[in-house]
């Protein structure tokens, strides 16, 4: 006799997964740029209120200068066999901010024969030694102009300052320019360049 077949047990009927609530496909959101990023528009409009904003902020927090000033008139005389000058200039600084300044340092540049020379000014207390050995710089001399003076908003301050430069008289009147350097307390220096 023959075995009976074994019958073959029911394949189970696939059924609905569960939802896995730890797992978010992500295949959606990744696959392309436009599903991940605003509209072109809105991108626009943001980058716009940002320039908007930074010009905006960068024109009303400009630095604007503290003073200004010029070279009224510059004289020298030469120091017989010393092969240098003399140099009486006179300056006007002008105060265009809404407080006083007080004028902490100054200096003085002068570009000739292809070279830099940097001074002091002398001290007011030595000009009259200076104008009693050199009496024609006097002539073209007015009070020092003096560190720590005070300039009201507005107003002007006006002064001499006396510097020693190692060229010879020839060279200095042939020079490329005189610049003196006015360093006023917590603000930017002024540089006031001498108008041929």
């Amino acid at each position: 006799m023959a075995e009976p077949k074994p019958t073959p047990k029911p394949t189970p009927k696939p059924t609905e997964r569960e939802p896995e609530y730890g797992h978010l496909p992500l295949s959606e959101e990744m696959d392309r740029a436009k599903w991940t990023l605003p509209p072109a528009s809105i991108i626009g409009i943001g980058l716009a209120i940002v320039a908007v904003v930074g010009i905006s902020l960068g024109f009303f927090t400009r630095y604007k200068p503290a003073a200004s000033g010029r070279i009224d008139q510059v004289f020298a005389v030469e120091l017989p066999g010393q092969g240098s000058v003399l140099a009486a200039v006179q300056v006007t600084v002008r105060n265009d901010t809404e407080k006083p300044i007080f004028i902490h340092n100054l200096k003085g540049e002068l570009k000739a024969n292809g070279q830099s020379y940097n001074d002091v000014p002398a001290s007011e207390v030595d000009f009259e030694r200076y104008f009693q050995a050199y009496p024609e710089l006097r002539q073209h001399a007015t009070a020092g102009l003096k560190p720590e003076l005070r300039i009201e908003p507005g107003q002007e301050g006006h002064g001499t300052l006396v510097f020693g430069f190692p060229v010879t008289k020839q060279q200095f009147d042939a020079r490329q320019s005189m610049d003196v350097t006015v360093e006023p307390y917590d603000l930017r220096a002024i540089v006031i360049a001498e108008k041929k």
